[in-house]
Protein backbone atom coordinates (compact mmCIF):
# COMPACT_ATOMS: atom_id res chain seq x y z
CA UNK A 1 0.00 0.00 0.00
CA UNK A 2 1.35 3.21 -1.03
CA UNK A 3 1.81 6.05 1.32
CA UNK A 4 -0.70 8.48 0.12
CA UNK A 5 -3.16 5.69 0.72
CA UNK A 6 -2.04 4.54 4.26
CA UNK A 7 -2.35 8.94 5.24
CA UNK A 8 -6.13 8.91 3.60
CA UNK A 9 -7.34 5.47 5.23
CA UNK A 10 -6.08 6.93 8.63
CA UNK A 11 -7.45 10.50 8.03
CA UNK A 12 -10.85 9.46 7.00
CA UNK A 13 -10.68 7.52 10.46
CA UNK A 14 -9.92 9.61 12.05
CA UNK A 15 -12.43 12.32 10.61
CA UNK A 16 -15.20 10.51 9.17
CA UNK A 17 -17.10 13.85 8.08
CA UNK A 18 -13.78 14.62 5.91
CA UNK A 19 -10.89 15.96 5.81
CA UNK A 20 -8.41 18.55 3.66
CA UNK A 21 -4.41 18.29 3.21
CA UNK A 22 -2.20 20.75 1.78
CA UNK A 23 1.17 20.44 1.18
CA UNK A 24 3.64 23.19 0.25
CA UNK A 25 1.42 26.01 0.40
CA UNK A 26 2.33 28.42 -2.36
CA UNK A 27 0.54 32.08 -3.06
CA UNK A 28 -3.42 30.18 -3.14
CA UNK A 29 -2.94 27.18 -4.21
CA UNK A 30 -0.93 24.35 -2.40
CA UNK A 31 1.09 22.14 -4.92
CA UNK A 32 -0.23 18.61 -3.54
CA UNK A 33 -4.18 18.23 -2.17
CA UNK A 34 -6.16 15.97 -0.44
CA UNK A 35 -9.45 16.97 0.03
CA UNK A 36 -11.80 14.42 1.39
CA UNK A 37 -14.55 17.55 2.24
CA UNK A 38 -18.24 17.29 1.34
CA UNK A 39 -19.10 18.84 -1.55
CA UNK A 40 -21.83 20.85 -0.14
CA UNK A 41 -19.45 22.41 2.27
CA UNK A 42 -16.45 23.32 -0.02
CA UNK A 43 -18.55 24.97 -2.60
CA UNK A 44 -20.24 27.31 0.51
CA UNK A 45 -16.53 27.86 1.74
CA UNK A 46 -15.66 28.81 -1.77
CA UNK A 47 -18.48 31.04 -3.13
CA UNK A 48 -18.32 33.18 0.46
CA UNK A 49 -14.62 33.97 -0.01
CA UNK A 50 -14.19 32.04 3.60
CA UNK A 51 -10.55 31.60 2.72
CA UNK A 52 -9.75 34.98 3.62
CA UNK A 53 -11.68 34.43 7.18
CA UNK A 54 -9.56 31.01 7.66
CA UNK A 55 -7.74 31.10 10.91
CA UNK A 56 -5.42 28.38 8.98
CA UNK A 57 -4.71 30.17 6.38
CA UNK A 58 -3.77 32.74 8.45
CA UNK A 59 -1.88 30.81 10.37
CA UNK A 60 -0.02 29.25 7.14
CA UNK A 61 0.31 32.64 5.36
CA UNK A 62 1.84 34.28 8.65
CA UNK A 63 4.91 32.18 8.23
CA UNK A 64 7.82 30.75 6.45
CA UNK A 65 9.24 27.89 6.22
CA UNK A 66 9.41 24.44 7.70
CA UNK A 67 6.96 23.87 10.76
CA UNK A 68 7.69 20.21 12.53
Amino acid sequence: MDLRKKLTDRLATLAPAGFYVGLRLGFAYPAQEINRLPGDWTDYYARSGLIVQDPVFRWVYARTGVTP
